[in-house]
């Protein structure tokens, strides 16, 4: 019995593996895709790079 969910248990680690490096594969960020990989939680939806604002020009018009 034990040694059957360790089994099961790994497979599902490999195929949580196999998801995860696939999502990488196609950019997805790694927060993103472990989450989706391990079905935590909806990932959040990425923001835009170009609406993000450097810290360096934080202030500046």
């Amino acid at each position: 019995m034990v040694l059957w969910m360790l089994c099961e248990a790994l497979q599902d680690g490999l195929a949580a593996h196999r998801h995860y490096e696939e999502l990488r594969s196609r950019g997805v960020s790694h927060d993103s895709a472990l989450r989706q990989a391990l079905a935590v939680a909806p990932a959040p939806a990425e923001p835009a790079r170009e609406r993000i604002m450097p810290l360096c020009f934080a202030g500046r018009a």
